[in-house]
């Protein structure tokens, strides 16, 4: 399904996109190099508000029957040149599998910050037979909500189980990169796993390159045991941090989870706050602990 948006004159544009009580959006596995549900490309005029709610997304096939590429349930791309403001809520996500990148949710503002709003609540992502998002291929991304170059973002109340990539690739349940106000609260994540070593994070909630301003609190991380998950919580600091509050969360780590909130990079970061979190169970390796910051050159 493709929303498309056209020249007009409207200063404010509504679409609503729901399939409450239809067929899901089903995705086989077809030889294509991409694979979304729904795919919203951004705007030249107008300031259009997109809702989609009350979906159901099957994306690729089974094992060993992929999609090739880029698999997404839901991809909204801010190519254009005014804001988007988007609600993405209720929906069910039972598996998007890619050899290639995987994405229950992608949200990409282009560089240029075109998501000017961004709502991803209530949304749910369960296992199926390789997990709700399942990746396959070196370098390559699982995450079951991924939101890139956007300000005002909310990710609340999702359920997330079972992010799962093949050695190499790199996966996350919540991942956020170069995003500028906002909160992740409330939700529910059983921690995800990569067969192997991944390329450069596995966690529960990644925070990439440049994070300002955003709140982590009241999350639920659980590891759920059958396998390896090195963070609960990453904050990678390559890239500048400011103002960034991780609190109230519970992590059970379990007994192989390494760390339950992490900090690497040292370009510095700036009022960092980590208070009131509720980290379970220590990890039985060589590199166990609960809370891991590296400070060098930060203000806190």
């Amino acid at each position: 399904i493709f929303i498309f948006f056209f020249n007009d004159t409207a200063t404010t544009e509504i679409y609503t996109l729901s399939l409450h009580d239809a067929l899901p959006i089903y995705l086989d596995n077809a030889a294509s190099q991409l694979k979304r549900g729904v795919t919203v490309l951004g705007p030249t005029s107008g300031r259009p508000k997109v809702t989609i709610t009350e979906n159901v997304f099957t994306i690729g096939g089974l094992s060993g029957n992929e999609a090739s590429s880029t698999s997404a349930g839901i991809y909204i791309d801010g190519t254009g040149t005014l804001k988007v403001t988007a609600i993405i809520s209720n929906n069910a996500f039972i598996g998007v599998y890619a050899i290639g990148h995987a994405y229950g949710i992608f949200v990409d503002g282009n560089s240029t910050g075109q998501i000017s709003s961004i709502t991803i609540s209530s949304n749910q992502f369960r296992g199926s037979t390789q997990g709700a998002v399942y990746a396959s291929g070196s370098g390559v991304t699982a995450a079951a909500i991924w939101v890139q170059d956007a300000a005002s973002v909310t990710v609340s109340n999702n359920k997330i189980e079972q992010v799962w990539g093949a050695s190499a690739a790199d996966v996350c349940a919540i991942g956020l990169s170069n995003c500028a106000g906002g909160i992740v609260q409330g939700n529910e994540i059983d921690s995800p796993f990569v067969s192997g070593a991944p390329s450069n994070f596995e966690a529960s909630i990644y925070l990439g390159s440049t994070i300002s301003d955003l709140r982590v609190c009241d999350n639920v991380i659980r590891h759920i045991g059958f396998s390896t998950c090195n963070y609960g919580i990453m904050l990678n600091a390559n890239s500048p941090v400011n103002g960034v509050s991780i609190d109230n969360n519970q992590i059970d780590m379990g007994t192989s989870m390494q760390r339950g909130i992490y900090q690497t990079g040292i370009s510095g970061l700036t009022n960092l706050s980590v208070c009131g979190n509720n980290v379970n169970g220590m990890a039985i390796t060589s590199s166990g602990h609960g809370i891991s910051l590296t400070l060098f050159n930060s203000s806190l």
